[in-house]
């Protein structure tokens, strides 16, 4: 008698008695969790059609990598933005340093340094290449100059630092806008001012050279002893916007200048 065997029907892994595929769902899961991971599932895992896996790939890549590539092209355009504004910054430089070479050939050629502006045919080009990248915050070049001597400042339109030249030095990177370079001193430097009388008398009576802010005009190495300067930064001082810069002598401590030399107060 022939017995027929029977078979049990064979159940897929990871499959219940509800026809469900947990390798399906946990494949879907971690594909919107964790993309990567997910992606590796489904394509191990899974038995959809190489179709169907290749779109879900090609799916998950994009959204991936288009937020990053904006994020890049952002920062190099900003970049790149950057390095063009940064270039005012060099044309100013440059501008400078030329001025001050043909300051000197106007000198030799003409015996003075009175002819040395914005209006001498020589600068004149450079002057309007140095102007035209001023932003409204920035000054103009400006100059001062005698038969002897001269200065000039400008402003970096991008940093907002300063930059002063005359026949001895180029200065750059000034904080804020110092007004050395003015009409009868042709300063860059503080320690150009020890040149004069009353800067040599400071240093020989123990003080040293400084810049003040006040919140009242002084001239420069006044008599502190008698006229002290508020400084603007103190409780009390003037606003940020009504203040005066000048060039004066530091005693330290218990000592003021009086116009003449360090002494007691």
């Amino acid at each position: 008698m022939n017995q027929e065997i029977t078979q049990a029907p064979t159940e897929e892994p990871f499959k219940n008695k509800n026809n469900i595929n947990w390798i399906n769902i946990i494949a879907i899961i971690f594909l919107f969790c964790i993309p990567p991971l997910g992606i590796i599932l489904m394509w191990i895992l899974t038995k959809w059609s190489k179709k169907i896996k290749i779109i879900i790939t090609t799916i998950f890549i994009l959204l991936i990598i288009i937020p990053f590539l904006g994020i890049f092209l952002n920062l190099s355009l900003s970049s790149l933005n950057y390095s063009k504004e940064k270039e005012k910054d060099v044309i100013v430089q440059t501008g400078m340093k030329q001025i001050q070479a043909i300051a000197e050939i106007i000198y030799k050629e003409e015996g003075s340094y009175v002819n040395v502006n914005c209006d001498h045919p020589k600068l004149s080009p450079l002057c309007n290449e140095i102007n035209k990248t001023a932003r409204f915050f920035s000054r103009d070049i400006k100059f001062f100059s005698s038969t002897t001597a001269y200065c000039a400042y400008a402003d970096e339109p991008v940093s907002g630092y300063s930059i002063c030249i005359n026949n001895k030095f180029f200065r750059g990177g000034i904080p804020i806008p110092v007004e050395f370079c003015k009409e009868g001193i042709f300063f860059c430097t503080l320690s150009e001012f020890s040149q004069t009388s009353k800067g040599q008398s400071c240093i020989n009576s123990g003080g040293e050279i400084d810049l003040n802010f006040c919140c009242s005009e002084f001239e420069n190495f006044s008599n502190l002893c008698q006229n002290p300067c508020v400084l603007k930064f103190v409780e009390g001082g003037c606003s940020i916007n009504n203040f005066y810069e000048n060039i004066n002598c530091d005693c330290g401590d218990n000592k003021c200048f009086n116009g003449a030399e360090c002494i007691s107060k």
